[in-house]
């Protein structure tokens, strides 16, 4: 109880260190009442979503629990938005702070539900990672100036991830200890960040603090596992993460444009994740990407200091953030392994189906943005309500594939999503410009998706044994229900000068 507290102290801290750094500076160009509004549609979202699991059940185990969760994720959501809000060209230390501050507050919310349900904790965390995505999705989707909200949603869903995979690995009351191993490494990575962005200077890249810090968290790291966790696995899995994510910022930041160098750091995550599982299972591939945090934090905050119109290269924090993005698809894949393991057992008897889900995964996001492209329209309510209906089809895409096809074809879109986001990112770093064109927007709906197929298959899991003649009727209804949403958002969506000259010319 003593080190729970002192975890979701030390995370509030965090992050009101961060929104201390910034006091006092002008905001970034950012609308307050188009903030509030997204801010106050994420919320009521949440509420929505509590009540759906606290007052029906919805077949959730522990339904009320994972509404709790749902409403921590959310509201420390809400908050990251708020401090991010806050960010402006800054003092390369200050912006250093700032992105610890978001990485606090997945900290502090983490630790909030191991301290407030202990035992219980795994279907609360799974209701934080649903609710911390909510308002990520909404500001990012709604509000292009919320570059860096992603750094929140990696920093809740990485930590929440690792914590449940905890669960399903130390599930035995003597090793709950560890369940605070993913929290503790976090906290290290925070604190040597703090250290580390003294030595940040304008114009002198991230390499520096980032280094400083590592090193740091290696040897905190190195200390838990000599006087808490009786494993010296823990920390070489935590020495191979940040390896890792060291070569990869190493390989983007001297090759921006390079597609062999995506190519490399793909492999090497690739790598990475099989040295982790090898060793201490997906709750190892977790530990070392939370351990290679301060990297992810120090290209963050490096990229705040340049604009697009000065940098005419993908920018090496936008490429490491899609990387990322990679290795926490691989955490859920590993999660819905665990969580379904009873659904994926005995004969397949639709390979093809389940072939065909796993090419689906691979081009969700460039089939999706390509019928439902973000608009980018003055208006806030069309922006909006394209954000909510673009993120419910993420959301519903694998759920929709597991009742056509079962839990086999969910996890053939799960590993298609994957790659899906590998091709995000050489879309990203093989042509110049490409960072205009919404791929980090894309992998966040990736991301949706993989966590929906994580948390929500299982509410369906009666619907996957329909009759073969309702599910043909269920595609039918799918696919004329899509066409028609893609015809309704094509109109909706209109360019207003081609509105304009169509009806001149009728006139005429």
């Amino acid at each position: 109880m003593v080190l729970d507290w002192v975890l979701t102290g030390m995370g509030a801290a965090g992050a009101v260190a961060g929104v201390i750094a910034h006091r006092g500076q002008a905001p970034v160009m950012i609308k307050k009442k188009e903030f509030w509004k997204v801010a106050l549609t994420a919320a009521v979202s949440a509420l929505i979503l509590f009540a759906l699991t606290y007052f029906f059940k919805l077949s959730f185990p522990f339904g009320e629990k994972f509404g709790y969760g749902i409403l921590i994720g959310a509201f420390t959501g809400i908050l990251a938005g708020m401090c991010l809000g806050q960010t402006d060209k800054k003092t390369p230390w200050a912006l250093l702070l700032m992105a610890a501050g978001l990485s606090s507050l997945a900290l502090f919310g983490a630790g909030l539900i191991i301290l407030l349900f202990g035992a219980w904790s795994q279907p609360v965390l799974g209701g934080f990672i649903v609710g911390a995505l909510l308002p990520a999705v909404l500001y990012r989707l709604v509000l292009p100036a919320f570059a860096g909200i992603e750094l929140w949603a990696l920093s809740a869903t990485t930590v929440g991830a690792t914590l449940m995979l905890a669960t399903f690995r130390f599930d035995a009351a003597a090793d709950y200890f560890w369940w605070r191993a993913p929290l503790l490494v976090l906290l290290a990575a925070l604190v040597a960040q703090t250290v580390g962005a003294a030595a940040a200077r304008e114009g002198k890249g991230f390499a520096i603090p980032a280094f400083i810090a590592s090193s740091i968290t290696l040897g905190l790291v190195a200390l838990f596992t000599w006087h808490l966790f009786p494993n010296w696995l823990l920390f070489w899995v935590a020495a191979v993460g940040v390896g890792t994510f060291a070569l990869a910022a190493w390989l983007f930041s001297s090759s921006p444009a390079f597609l062999p160098a995506s190519a490399t750091a793909v492999l090497g995550v690739m790598a990475f994740a099989a040295v982790g599982f090898r060793l201490l299972g997906g709750f190892g591939i977790g530990m070392g990407m939370l351990a290679a945090w301060p990297i992810v934090i120090s290209a963050v905050a490096s990229s705040w200091l340049t604009t697009p119109e000065t940098n005419e290269h993908p920018e090496p924090a936008h490429s490491l953030i899609l990387l990322v993005f990679i290795g926490t698809g691989i955490l859920f894949y590993r999660l819905f392994l665990e969580h379904y393991a009873a659904g994926l057992q005995g004969l397949d008897l639709y390979p093809h189906y389940t072939f065909v889900a796993l090419i689906f995964g691979a081009v969700f996001p460039f089939v999706l943005l390509s019928f439902f492209p973000l608009p980018q329209l003055p208006s806030l309510g069309r922006r909006l309500s394209g954000a909510l209906l673009v993120g419910f089809l993420a959301l519903i895409a694998p759920l929709i594939l597991l009742v056509l096809w079962g839990f086999k074809a969910a996890l053939g879109f799960l590993i298609g999503s994957v790659a899906a986001t590998v091709f995000i990112l050489f879309a990203f770093t093989e042509t110049l410009g490409m960072k205009k064109r919404g791929w980090t927007q894309a992998a966040l709906l990736v991301l949706t998706a993989q966590v929906s197929a994580g948390e929500f298959s299982g509410l369906l899991s009666a619907f996957a044994q329909l009759p073969r003649l309702t599910k043909v009727i269920i595609l039918a209804v799918t696919v004329v229900a899509g066409l028609l949403l893609t015809k309704i958002w094509s109109l909706l969506h209109r360019p207003r000068t081609f509105r304009r000259e169509k009806s001149e010319y009728t006139r005429d």
